[in-house]
């Protein structure tokens, strides 16, 4: 007993520094040998359990699943922004996929339409004047006629195909705004990726991930980390997303579900897995 605590005090009173060696908290087979220093490993924030998990495309579907859950469609969680598409039962949001979402403004449909209409009014009153006051005065009533026609028609038809007039966006404005700062990342579906990348034009410091956006874009241009799915018709025509598997039901290609289990939406690089193209995370 006497010998064990004597060695005891002799190893408390044990100085590695006088004796030329370093203090480490890993050693090797023996005890109080000190004989190798190991740097601990330095874990950064991109190794980290959950900010590895959050990149993910199925923990991104989980909370867009949540977030069709929320009133206003939209759910923040850490310093992302889920973004959720079209309820299809909500006439709102059906009437901003038809009238919002396609690029209506790139043909000027509201000036087309407006100018149809003008034409075809003006002729109408042309037609329906001319008998009681003559050629002259009944062409002027048409041509006043059809100039207030087509102005009816183009106010009316103004906001089509602006993205900005989306009731979504307006949600998810607000969000933004009440989180004061703390976004820093937009994650969409469908009508909620046409909102994001049009959050992210407005503010280019935002990163943003989108599935499924209704995007007209026929040649590969980048913005954000966009994905699809083989045989969705709604993002048929975004040649800047990546397409990862495919259906021939449009409901389940159109559905943020269905890429491979554990790749990433994020920091990632494409790898290709048989027919389709993945990805997995850069360390």
């Amino acid at each position: 007993m006497r010998k064990n605590k004597k060695k005891k005090r002799e190893i408390d009173n044990y100085t590695p520094e006088a004796r030329g060696f370093v203090p480490s908290t890993v050693t090797n087979n023996t005890r109080y040998d000190f004989t190798e220093v190991k740097k601990p490993f330095e874990r950064t924030p991109r190794d980290s359990g959950f900010n590895s998990v959050k990149n993910t495309h199925a923990f991104n579907a989980t909370m867009l699943r949540l977030a069709s859950k929320q009133p206003n469609n939209v759910l923040t969680v850490d310093d992302k922004m889920y973004i959720y598409g079209t309820h299809p039962t909500n006439p709102r949001d059906v009437w901003d996929d038809v009238s919002k979402i396609p690029n209506w403004k790139e043909i000027d449909l509201s000036g087309k339409l407006s100018g149809a209409v003008g034409a075809k009014v003006g002729e109408a009153a042309v037609e329906a004047a001319t008998p009681y006051t003559g050629p002259f005065v009944g062409a002027y009533v048409g041509t006043k006629v059809g100039e207030k026609a087509s102005d009816l028609t183009k106010h009316m038809t103004k906001d089509l195909g602006d993205s900005t007039k989306i009731h979504r966006y307006e949600q998810a404005k607000e969000e933004q705004e009440k989180q004061g700062g703390k976004v820093k990342h937009l994650v969409g579906h469908s009508m909620g990726g046409n909102v994001a990348l049009e959050m992210q034009k407005e503010d280019p410091s935002l990163k943003s991930t989108t599935y499924g956006a209704a995007v007209w874009q026929p040649f590969s241009t980048k913005q954000g980390d966009r994905y699809r799915h083989g045989g969705d018709p709604f993002s048929m025509l975004d040649r800047g997303a990546k397409t990862i598997g495919s259906s021939w039901n449009p409901v389940s290609a159109h559905s943020f579900d269905g890429y491979p289990e554990g790749t990433y939406a994020s920091n990632t690089a494409d790898v290709k897995d048989g027919d389709s193209t993945v990805d997995i995370l850069v360390k």
